[in-house]
């Protein structure tokens, strides 16, 4: 964006889209400047396997816009987050007639505390034929901060029916913890979030099964926390950093919305 600002003529005209894969590759091909249909469609084809994907983006991208148009495409992994959370902001030619791609994830704050879905995007970025040539070369930026240290943990209920899935982030005495519920492999709903300026102790993946007073099914490593696994609804014991312990009871419902849980 800098680039932008001070060399307002090297600006280039574009349009941005960003889609979910549904049928994503183990592993997928550099990005790639397509000119004509059947090379996007060869091109798709190297990772995304089910044929009525491949022909939304045929009929998106027809005969008729590569008569005017050059597309870029580039597979993206996101590590973390529902849904799609990185954004094109800005895009500007070099010298050397390279073009520069910056994407962001807008993540408005404690990006690291969504789940982790290893989601695969596909960016794809339209150029006018007279500004985008075959020999272009475009580079990614990637505006992805570095991450705090960040902790997740699964744990089931004892029928294993039930997956609850923790995020735990501690910074300067900080500790934010997200629960979420976890009902696939890519779909998390959002519970609950603590934070305490006491911190937390460790969540962690060792833990044992035992039954409470009342018979009912808890997991724990007996000394940072313990899960009491009701039918439907959960109680997490947890110890703060100051040794005190607290507790949040949560029903097992998702939320609406994975903002409304900061």
């Amino acid at each position: 964006m800098r680039n932008l600002v001070l060399n307002p003529d090297s600006a280039v005209s574009e349009n941005y889209t960003i889609d979910i894969l549904q049928s994503p590759a183990e592993t997928v091909p550099d990005g790639k400047i397509i000119t004509d249909t059947s090379s996007m469609i060869k091109y798709l084809s190297s990772f995304i396997e089910d044929e009525a994907e491949i022909s939304v983006y045929t009929e998106r991208y027809n005969d008729a816009f590569f008569e005017e148009n050059n597309l870029f495409l580039q597979p993206l992994l996101q590590e973390r987050g529902r849904g799609i959370f990185y954004t094109v902001s800005g895009s500007y030619r070099t010298a050397d007639e390279t073009i520069n791609l910056v994407i962001s994830p807008n993540y408005e704050s404690y990006r690291a505390l969504y789940p982790v879905t290893n989601t695969q995007l596909l960016i794809q970025t339209t150029f006018p034929k007279s500004q985008s040539r075959i020999n272009n070369s475009i580079d990614l930026i990637d505006n992805y901060k570095n991450l705090p240290a960040v902790s997740s943990h699964s744990y089931y209920s004892p029928d294993g029916e039930k997956e609850i899935y923790i995020t735990q982030e501690s910074f300067m005495n900080v500790s934010d913890i997200r629960i979420y519920l976890k009902s696939s492999a890519i779909a998390f709903s959002p519970l609950a979030s603590i934070t305490t300026e006491n911190g937390f102790l460790p969540f962690s993946d060792d833990g044992e099964w035992h039954k409470n007073s009342d018979g009912i099914d808890v997991f724990g490593d007996g000394v940072h926390y313990s899960i009491t696994w009701h039918e439907d609804s959960i109680v997490i014991n947890y110890m703060e950093g100051n040794g005190i312990w607290n507790d949040i009871s949560l029903i097992l419902e998702p939320q609406t919305d994975p903002d409304e849980i900061r």
